[in-house]
């Protein structure tokens, strides 16, 4: 049988904040804490804390933008595919 120790290591706790996106076929790990306004790519294996405000993505996984840029890139990018019809 398991230990208390181990069970809780196999079974782990995952936080995951608020305004968080996760991509397809993500993997989060056990016992991590994702905080608030994150957006995580897909197929993003989640192996470490990763602090609020942020997009990460790629293989292996880093810090692309932060989520305010991100969303005012977007945001430039939909007005201007709106504007041009």
């Amino acid at each position: 049988m398991f230990s208390k120790n181990e069970v809780s290591y196999f079974a782990g706790c995952i936080e995951i904040g608020n305004s968080v996106l996760v991509g397809c076929n993500t993997m989060i790990l056990p016992n991590i804490k994702i905080g608030d306004n994150v957006m995580i790519g897909a197929s993003t294996v989640v192996s470490k804390d990763w602090e609020a405000g942020w997009f990460y993505a790629s293989v292996p996984t880093k810090r692309i933008e932060t989520f305010e840029d991100l969303v005012k890139r977007r945001k430039k990018q939909i007005y201007k595919d709106v504007s041009s019809i």
